[in-house]
């Protein structure tokens, strides 16, 4: 990977194909951190979403709870104790885990959304290389052919 600056700055240095490689090659890499960036942001807004959500959850049991006891007290039983109290705790306990589910979903989504965005970034300098390869092998058989005996003088033979 150290090398392509330098190919690309020889690249640039030619005219015609080898600099457009070194351009497209440099706007495939710009596009990668562009896209990486993108997938930063939207990850972001995951985990956001995920907070955001599993405190939504929560309220919701802690809602309903409360219904649970008034409509224990209502039937005149103690809410703090024995079943009522098991059930309410039970419910707490399901509520909790749902948020937590619902959390972690999103942050798993965040997380691949992350993986995703890495992954974009590294084939970009993939495919940049490539180009940079493929422009760099063109232009040696270029001056290959320029600088060889054959090609500066027709009627040599070929041994």
């Amino acid at each position: 990977m150290q090398q392509i600056p330098q190919l690309l700055q020889l690249l640039q240095s030619n005219q015609g194909i080898s600099g457009l490689a070194g351009l497209t090659a440099g706007a495939k890499i710009a596009g990668g951190f562009s896209q990486r960036r993108q997938a930063e942001e939207n990850a972001d807004l995951l985990e956001k979403a995920g907070k955001a959500r599993k405190q939504d959850i929560l309220r919701e049991g802690k809602e309903l709870v409360s219904k649970q006891r008034v409509r224990f007290a209502a039937g005149g039983v103690q809410v703090n104790t024995g079943t009522p109290l098991d059930v309410q705790a039970a419910t707490a306990a399901t509520e909790t885990e749902r948020a937590l589910r619902a959390q972690f979903g999103l942050d798993q989504r965040a997380f691949n959304e992350r993986l995703a965005g890495s992954n974009i970034l590294t084939d970009s300098f993939v495919s940049a290389s490539q180009t940079l390869l493929g422009a760099g092998l063109s232009l040696a058989k270029t001056k290959k052919q320029t600088t060889s005996p054959v090609a500066a003088n027709p009627t040599t033979r070929r041994p």
